[in-house]
């Protein structure tokens, strides 16, 4: 199975929108060539650095990936240089491949929940792969200033970022 896609911003169709508000992400197209080039060089960085000191050893050492989770977030956009993501669709886990010119985006815990759960976030995990392998997330969180409310039942779920925050780190630590 793969991922829908959403082929820019300023052009999504209603049947992506509805896949995607379904399955909680998709891959979106990245029009600016530039952000590709600038991961191209993070990685090669990153590489650098992980290759030179203890961090590289203690990885191989837990061999740990990252366990099944949501992101706490509103969304998550990923860009990745190999596969390693896997998305859970229908009780089963599939690998999320790489896409030239293509970032993954997930619908997050946060807004489903201020969406009073009308939208899917996705449980995703990172396995270790075989090889070495660079991915660069970005998170869009809420205003940090203002109550965190469920807009479909009017009830304030966190009072602040921070709280909401808190509650997905302790969850996430299994508390």
């Amino acid at each position: 199975m793969e991922l829908p896609t959403i082929n820019s911003v300023d052009r999504v169709t209603r049947e992506e929108l509805n896949t995607l508000v379904n399955l909680g992400c998709c891959y979106v197209r990245i029009p600016e060539t530039e952000i590709f080039e600038h991961f191209k060089i993070l990685k090669r960085e990153a590489l650098d650095f992980f290759r030179q000191g203890e961090i590289q050893k203690q990885n191989k050492k837990s061999n740990s990936g990252m366990k099944a989770h949501k992101d706490y977030d509103l969304m998550t956009v990923i860009l990745m240089d190999k596969p390693g993501l896997e998305v859970l669709w229908d009780e089963q886990w599939h690998d999320v491949n790489p896409q030239p010119g293509y970032g993954v985006l997930f619908l997050s815990e946060t807004l489903e929940k201020m969406l009073g759960g009308k939208i899917n976030s996705s449980i995703h995990r990172v396995r270790i792969p075989d090889e070495e392998r660079i991915s660069i997330g970005v998170f869009k969180g809420p205003n940090t200033n203002i109550p965190i409310r469920d807009y479909i039942h009017d009830q304030i779920l966190f009072d602040s970022h921070e709280q909401c925050l808190e509650h997905y780190r302790q969850l996430f630590r299994g508390e």
